[in-house]
């Protein structure tokens, strides 16, 4: 069984559906739905081999999967659970400030977006090995 609720234990899931069973817990993000998504995964005690490379895989094909251990799904569904909403304010303001400096909302739109995009794909190749970007 994969779970996607936020904030819902291994435990109580096992304790709900009474019997011993191969649980994952995970915390996709909206970009799946455009191929690009981040997960955590979590895997529950009784969960094989097959079954944790069978749950990364069907997140690895909208994205990329990371397992992580149950006690960090909090701080995932914070940072990229959460991120894209925090982003879209960005954009947003990105936009308003192309605006108010005459841009017409298109045009800032376009800007915007692209720029952020971009920037997300050259942070993937120019990230240092200690994860600060330089």
């Amino acid at each position: 069984m994969i779970s996607i609720v936020a904030g819902v234990r291994i435990e109580f899931i096992q304790q709900m559906l009474g019997i011993k069973l191969g649980i994952v817990r995970s915390m996709p993000n909206i970009a799946a739905t455009v191929d690009e998504g981040a997960a955590a995964l979590a895997y529950g005690e009784h969960v094989s081999a097959e079954q944790q490379r069978i749950a990364k895989s069907i997140f690895e094909a909208v994205g990329d999967a990371v397992v992580v251990s149950e006690d960090q799904l909090d701080a995932v569904t914070g940072l990229s659970g959460s991120g894209p909403a925090y982003l879209y304010m960005v954009i947003e303001a990105m936009i308003d400030g192309g605006v108010k400096m005459g841009l017409s909302r298109d045009i800032a739109s376009k800007l915007a977006i692209q720029t952020v995009l971009g920037s997300a794909k050259v942070s993937k190749n120019f990230r240092t090995s200690s994860g600060n970007f330089t």
